[in-house]
């Protein structure tokens, strides 16, 4: 993952967001039921544009879902 994601160094939350989605073959549901995140929330934070702020907490809560490594802390 890290080799394709550094492929990738100016996306967005979101670009990497879906990217690393794609590569783990995860569909959203896997994502936001396994870590107990409301739906609406999870889409409102896919689908923000580029430059909106997303919090800390959302973004950590989706790494975990994610099943992201601290390897993998500079993804986001």
């Amino acid at each position: 993952i890290d080799d394709i994601l550094s492929l990738y160094e100016n996306d967005s939350f979101q670009d990497r967001l879906l990217k690393i989605m794609r590569t783990k073959k995860l569909s959203d549901p896997e994502v936001y039921r396994k870590i107990g995140m409301d739906e609406k929330i999870f889409n409102k934070v896919k689908n923000a544009k580029p430059d909106a702020s997303i919090s800390y907490d959302n973004a950590v809560m989706i790494a975990f879902g994610l099943k992201l490594t601290f390897k993998h802390h500079q993804i986001f």
